[in-house]
């Protein structure tokens, strides 16, 4: 399906609302000239790399959660209409600042307090964890991983950090006990939203999947959170659908509330100082494709003694 078969052209008044809604816009949004070209120049954009799909199991991409905030979901009736995949790509495009009086939606910021409690999510909800430091060009990160919450898709991190975990090299499809973390980048930061990385890169993973561990009581309803980019869901040769992580990881810059239930929350950034990088990583300027005009590098990933 285009752009312009599910924009202007065709819509019935049922059609219009229910997509809005779908896409968690109001109406009125949808017909706006502006934000309508902006949605099909990026979508356009996405198609280009790969990102859609029309049926199950075809959905491919880079695990961004930009382009990728919910799964695709084959049992859902409006997926006849638009992809989830092109949900968020229209999610993705939405302007982080709008003009005043626009009926689109705004992303909240980081500094505006809204859902940050006093004390982290682990101290709340963990008697132990693990704690690691991401050492990054820009300074040292050190993030309480939720073992408890999250316990494959932590032991996941630490197998791929440490070089415990078996992955395939993407050069050359051999397996590797590297550690697979050590010299990666952030491949993709997009301000007001998240750095990622944890692809040498940018389009994959370690050679393997694994499904979300989604906790209903982990949200993303402050910044700072270390959770698990996929590709939506994909249905298997065994008929069932499966979840896409792999290694790509992102840190959010602010509440992110609409990628709930979509993506693994597995740690949260432990102290201010180490906010601070982040918030340096999330500074360096990029390109239009998000990528870091200066290498934003991983040095290593070390289990804190």
């Amino acid at each position: 399906m285009s752009m312009k078969m599910c924009g202007k052209v065709g819509w019935s008044v049922s059609d219009l609302v229910t997509t809005a809604d779908f896409l968690g816009v109001t109406p009125s949004a949808l017909m706006d000239d502006t934000i309508l070209s902006k949605a099909e120049a990026g979508y356009a954009k996405s198609a280009e790399y790969g990102v859609f799909a029309e049926k199950p199991g075809a959905l491919v991409g880079a695990g961004s959660p930009r382009f990728l905030v919910s799964p695709f979901n084959p049992d859902a009736p409006i997926e006849g209409r638009i992809s989830g995949a092109a949900k968020g790509a229209l999610a993705g495009f939405v302007p982080s600042g709008v003009p005043s009086g626009s009926s689109f939606p705004s992303m909240p910021s980081k500094h505006d307090g809204i859902g940050v409690p006093g004390r982290s999510q682990a101290h709340e909800t963990l008697k132990t964890m693990t704690t690691v430091i991401m050492r990054t060009s820009e300074g040292d990160i050190t993030i309480d991983l939720f073992d408890d919450k999250a316990p494959n898709t932590v032991a996941n991190f630490l197998g791929l950090a440490t070089g415990e975990k078996e992955w395939a090299d993407p050069y050359t499809g051999q397996p590797s006990h590297g550690k697979f973390y050590n010299g990666l980048t952030f491949h993709r930061i997009i301000k007001q939203f998240m750095i990622q990385g944890g692809c040498p890169l940018g389009t994959g993973g370690p050679g393997y999947e694994f499904d979300d561990e989604i906790d209903p009581s982990l949200k993303f309803d402050k910044p700072y959170l270390l959770a698990m980019a996929n590709a939506g869901l994909r249905r298997g040769m065994d008929g069932k659908v499966h979840g896409t992580n792999g290694s790509q990881f992102f840190i959010t810059t602010v509440p992110t509330p609409w990628l709930d239930g979509h993506h693994t929350i597995f740690g949260e950034v432990a102290d201010d100082a180490s906010k601070k990088v982040v918030d340096k990583l999330e500074a360096v300027e990029t390109d239009p494709m998000d990528r870091p005009l200066e290498p934003a590098v991983i040095l290593s990933v070390d289990v804190a003694e």
